[in-house]
């Protein structure tokens, strides 16, 4: 099958991230390879994943392709078909591909696959490196055992009268913004 102008997409998902490759390719040409990393927790699906992406990147996009290679075991997705081809103007087909379109959907789900791995590895040692600093936090503060809270508080004078605070907190070793 010739590949033509095609989006091709693969999916990995994980516990909590899914990683989505958005390989673009026109007139048979590799024009454009995005990676996404999505928060996914509750969401194993690989086929609502990949819907719930599409929808919100051809949202956005400048042009929508007249087909969507998806990754065989999401399997054809008439909705997001009928979506984008509404959104188009003219006929969309998402499902997965033949030939060099299948050749090139199995590397975008392998691409996908390594992006997710590289994201698990990056988030365990950050996981190990805030274990270590609160064990050593621990130790320095002579604390029955490792903070889980941690909260700083800064307190500074504008002139004689202005007072202006603010406060950090860190739970677990890591930033907990909402809570600022």
């Amino acid at each position: 099958e010739h590949v033509g102008s095609v989006d091709v997409v693969g999916v990995a998902v994980g516990d909590e991230v899914a990683n989505i490759q958005a390989t673009q390719v026109h007139a048979g040409v590799l024009r454009d390879r995005q990676s996404f990393l999505l928060d996914v927790a509750g969401h194993a699906d690989p086929g609502e994943v990949l819907e719930g992406f599409a929808i919100e990147y051809y949202a956005l996009a400048l042009g929508i392709p007249p087909a969507l290679v998806v990754p065989r075991d999401v399997g054809a997705l008439p909705e997001l078909a009928a979506l984008l081809t509404q959104r188009r103007g003219a006929r969309v087909d998402v499902r997965p591909g033949r030939g060099d379109r299948a050749r090139l959907s199995e590397m975008a789900t392998r691409n996908a696959q390594l992006a997710l791995d590289q994201e698990r590895r990056r988030l365990e040692r950050g996981r190990a490196r805030r274990r270590e600093a609160l064990d050593e936090l621990q130790q320095a503060l002579d604390l029955p055992a490792p903070p889980v809270r941690i909260e700083c508080y800064d307190i500074s004078n504008l002139g004689s009268t202005n007072a202006v605070a603010s406060m950090v907190v860190f739970e677990q070793g890591a930033p907990h913004r909402a809570h600022y």
